[in-house]
C-alpha cells in the first residue's frame, strides 16, 4: 500500500490575506500560480515523486490490459460524400470506398511544415459536398483539448491526393461546405485559445486566389458552430454548449445577418428543411420536443409547428437524412433511436443491438451528432459497458440494422446493475454498477463522477476502467444532477447556484454503495475528468471520511481565482452577442431581459455572477482545506498545455494538502509534459498509472 512521504519542500507558503464579501480568505500558495522557475521546479520534483509511486509492478501489469482496452474504442463512422464513403485507415490515412468496409483510394496527410506544431492527420476531417476535397489539419498545442482543439487547417485535394495553397490558424474542428463545394465556412480566431477565447466565421474559396473573408459578426466563443442550407442561401451560427442554440442568420444572397433564435430561453437548435428550419427545443419542454420553425418568422412561436412532442424520452440530437428525421434520444440513460417522417408520424423505432449509446465515450453533449447519413439509411457506432464499439448500417428500405464491423472486445462475465440511492432532498440519483458475475462483496469500487454542463453520463464501453472490473472491483457510473441525463431540469438542478447539489449527490451515491453492502469506506474511490476532476476534489475536502483515495485528472482547484485564465476565465468580449463568454462558451442569464417581469426575478446572489461557479467559497477545493484533517490519498494529474484546467490549479491544492493533511495517504501531483485536458482518459499511459495508484490504495496490489 502507498504511504504518504514528506513532499519536496521547494515551495514555502505565503501570507496572504483578502477580504472578499467581508470574509476573509487565506491564500498561502498563490506564487505557484505562475509558471515561474521554482514553481516549474517543484512540480517537476512532484512529478518524479508520484511516478515513482505509480509506476510500480502494478502499472506494468496493467498497461497492456490498458491499451487492450482503450484500443478496443477506436471504432468511428465513416463520412458520406457525393463520392462515397471516407472513413480512416489504420496506418493514419483516409480511404475513400464506395461501401462503408471495402476498399478504395487511399489518401495520405500532408508533410508537416515549420508552422506546425504537430504533424497534419486525420483525426479530425469534413469531406466536400462532391467528395472531391477534404478540410482536415495539424492541431494546435500539445495534446488533445477536446472541444476547444484549434487546427491550422488544410484542404485535399482528392483527385491529386495533394493539398491546396490553403493554410489558416486558430481554426475550430468545426466546418461547413457549400453544396457546390466550391468554398467552406469556418470557425476561427486571431490566437490560440489559451491567448484570446474570442472566434469569428470566416469563409474560405476555393477560387484561382483562394480568398478568405471574415464575416462582420463578433462576439462568439469557442462553442460557435455553423450550418448551411442545402440550397447554400442561410448560415446559421449556432452557441452554447449547455444550451445550445442557432443566434444568428445570414442571408448569403443579401449578405444580411439578423438575430434568428436568440429570443429562445432554451435550447434551439437543428437543420434546416427548405425555407424552414427544424429545431430540437428545450422551451417549455425540459425533456425536448422537435418544432419546425418558418425561416421568415422565426421571431414568431405562435408560427411554429410541432413535429414530434415532449415524451417520456429525453431527445438529445436530430439528423435529416433525405425524407426522414433520425431522432436520438435517451431513456434511462440508454440510447434509443427513432426514425421519423417530416409530419411527425414514427416510420420505426431502429433495433439497437442492447442497452447502450450511440455516442463514442462515456459523455454525450446536447446536439452532439449520433448517426452518419447517407444516401439509404444512416451509419452509428455503438457500445455497451460490456461490449467495444461496433459500426452499424441501418437501411430504410429494408428497415433494418447490419453489423459492419464487430465489436472487438466483449466483457463476458459482466453483471450491470441499475441502482438509485436517496439523497438528503429526497431525490433519487440512479448509479450503474458494472462488476464481475459473482464479485464478492464488499469489494474495492471506483465511482465516476461528473454531472454538468447539461453532458449527459453514457452507458458507453466500460474502456479505461475494465481492467479495475476484470481485477474484481466494481465500477460505479453515477449520474449526478448537473448532467443532461433526464433532461434540463435535473441539469439546472445541479447547476451555477445549486452546483452544492452535484457534489451532495456524489454523497449520496457513495453512502448508498456504503449502506448496501458493496463497498466500504476504505475500499472506495472516486475518479473524474474535468469537471468531474473538481468533483473529486471537492468531495475529498468536503467529506474526506467517506472515500479513501482518488484521481483528479485535469481539474479546477481554485475557484476564487480561475477567471485569470483567458481561455475559461470568463474574458468578456464585445460585440454581437448577449452573454459573457466564460468557460470557453457563451453563458446567458436567463434573468436578462425579464427584469420588467411581475414579479421580477431573483438576482443571484454570488462572488461570480456570470461564472460557472457562482459561490466558489461553498466548494473551492483549494480553500475548503483545514490543518490537521486526516485526508485520503489523493492523485492530481494535469497536462502542461491544457487550456481548460491549467496546471497551476493542481499545483496549489497538491501543496496546501500536503502540507494540512493528519494522515498518512500520499498527495502526488503528476504532470505531464505536452499532454492537453482529453488525455487522461485517452492515453493508455496516463490511464495506466491513475489506475495503478487508485487500485494500490483500495487494496488491489
Amino acid at each position: 500500500m502507498i504511504r504518504h512521504e514528506a513532499a519536496p519542500a521547494l515551495i514555502a507558503p505565503g501570507r496572504i490575506l483578502e477580504a472578499i464579501d467581508g470574509i476573509v480568505v487565506r491564500d498561502p500558495y498563490r506564487a505557484l500560480e505562475e509558471d515561474s522557475a521554482e514553481a516549474l521546479a517543484w512540480q517537476a520534483a512532484e512529478t518524479a515523486r508520484a511516478m515513482g509511486f505509480c509506476r510500480g509492478d502494478l502499472f506494468r501489469r496493467l498497461l497492456p490490459s490498458v491499451e487492450g482496452f482503450v484500443g478496443a474504442e477506436a471504432v468511428f463512422a465513416p463520412v458520406f460524400s457525393g463520392a462515397g464513403w471516407f472513413r480512416r485507415s489504420g496506418e493514419g490515412g483516409l480511404i475513400l470506398s464506395a461501401t462503408l468496409d471495402g476498399s478504395g483510394k487511399v489518401l495520405s496527410p500532408g508533410s508537416r511544415e515549420p508552422e506546425d506544431t504537430e504533424a497534419p492527420s486525420f483525426s479530425w476531417f469534413q469531406p466536400s459536398t462532391n467528395g472531391r476535397f477534404v478540410a482536415y489539419g495539424a492541431a494546435e498545442g500539445g495534446g488533445q483539448q477536446g472541444a476547444a482543439q484549434l487546427l491550422r487547417l488544410r484542404v485535399l485535394d482528392t483527385a491529386t491526393g495533394e493539398d491546396l495553397p490553403i493554410r489558416i490558424p486558430h481554426v475550430t474542428a468545426e466546418v461547413q461546405w457549400l453544396p457546390d463545394s466550391s468554398g467552406l465556412y469556418i470557425v476561427c480566431g486571431a490566437a490560440r485559445a489559451n491567448e484570446n477565447p474570442e472566434r469569428r466565421i470566416g469563409f474560405q474559396s476555393l477560387n484561382e486566389s483562394y480568398s478568405l473573408g471574415i464575416e462582420s459578426l463578433r462576439g462568439l466563443g469557442f462553442d460557435a458552430r455553423v450550418e448551411i442550407s442545402p440550397d447554400g442561401r442561410y448560415l446559421a451560427v449556432r452557441t452554447g454548449k449547455r444550451e445550445p442554440r442557432a443566434d444568428w442568420l445570414l442571408d448569403r444572397r443579401t449578405g444580411e445577418w439578423r438575430p434568428f433564435l436568440m429570443h429562445v430561453p432554451a435550447a434551439c437548435f437543428g437543420v434546416f428543411a427548405g425555407d424552414e428550419y427544424l429545431a430540437l427545443t428545450t422551451w417549455e419542454s425540459p425533456r425536448g420536443r422537435i418544432v419546425s420553425i418558418p425561416l421568415a418568422s422565426a421571431d414568431d412561436p405562435a408560427k411554429w409547428r410541432e413535429i414530434v412532442p415532449e415524451g417520456k424520452a429525453v431527445i438529445r440530437d436530430l439528423t435529416v437524412v433525405g425524407e426522414m428525421i433520425v431522432v436520438c434520444e435517451f431513456h434511462e440513460t440508454v440510447s434509443r433511436l427513432r426514425v421519423m417522417r417530416m409530419d411527425g408520424t414514427e416510420a420505426r423505432e431502429v433495433a439497437l443491438p442492447g442497452p447502450g449509446s450511440v455516442f463514442q465515450g462515456w459523455f454525450q453533449s446536447l446536439g452532439n451528432p449520433a448517426v452518419s447519413p447517407g444516401a439509404t439509411g444512416f451509419a452509428f457506432v455503438h457500445s455497451q459497458y460490456d461490449r467495444s464499439p461496433s459500426l452499424h448500417w441501418y437501411d430504410f428500405g429494408r428497415g433494418t440494422v447490419a453489423e459492419v464491423v464487430p465489436p472487438a472486445m466483449a466483457l463476458t462475465d459482466a453483471a450491470i446493475l441499475n441502482e438509485s440511492f436517496e439523497a438528503d432532498d429526497g431525490v433519487f440519483v440512479p448509479v450503474t454498477l458494472v462488476s464481475r458475475r459473482g464479485v464478492v462483496t464488499p469489494a474495492p469500487t471506483i465511482i465516476f463522477c461528473y454531472g454538468a454542463y447539461n453532458f449527459a453520463t453514457v452507458p458507453g464501453w466500460i474502456g479505461a476502467l475494465g481492467p479495475f472490473v476484470e481485477a474484481g472491483g466494481i465500477a460505479a457510473f453515477a449520474h449526478l444532477r448537473g448532467g443532461g441525463e433526464f433532461g434540463t431540469l435535473w441539469w439546472r438542478e445541479g447547476h451555477h447556484e445549486n452546483k452544492q447539489r452535484s457534489f451532495d449527490d456524489i454523497y449520496a451515491v457513495a453512502e448508498g454503495l456504503v449502506r448496501g453492502g458493496y463497498t466500504t469506506s476504505k475500499q472506495l474511490g472516486i475518479v473524474g475528468l474535468s469537471n468531474g476532476g473538481t468533483n473529486v476534489c471537492t468531495a475529498i475536502v468536503q467529506r474526506p471520511g467517506l472515500f479513501r483515495a482518488g484521481a483528479a485528472l485535469a481539474p479546477h482547484c481554485d475557484l476564487l481565482r480561475y477567471n485569470r485564465d483567458h481561455f475559461c476565465g470568463g474574458v468578456a468580449t464585445t460585440g454581437h452577442h448577449q452573454g459573457l463568454h466564460v468557460n470557453s462558451g457563451t453563458w446567458r442569464d436567463p434573468t436578462w431581459g425579464r427584469e420588467n417581469a411581475d414579479p421580477p426575478p431573483e438576482k443571484r446572489r454570488a462572488h461570480f455572477p456570470q461564472a460557472m461557479y457562482p459561490d466558489p467559497l461553498a466548494y473551492s477545493p483549494y480553500h475548503l482545506v483545514e490543518e490537521g484533517v486526516a485526508y485520503p490519498a489523493l492523485l492530481l494529474v494535469c497536462g502542461s498545455e491544457d487550456v481548460w484546467c491549467p496546471p497551476w490549479h493542481s499545483r496549489k491544492l497538491a501543496a496546501r494538502l500536503q502540507a494540512a493533511t493528519a494522515s498518512l495517504h500520499p498527495v502526488l501531483l503528476r504532470c505531464w509534459e505536452g499532454a492537453g485536458h482529453i488525455d487522461p482518459v485517452s492515453d493508455s499511459q496516463q490511464i495506466a498509472e491513475w489506475l495503478a495508484f487508485l487500485m494500490a490504495e483500495l487494496g488491489m496490489s
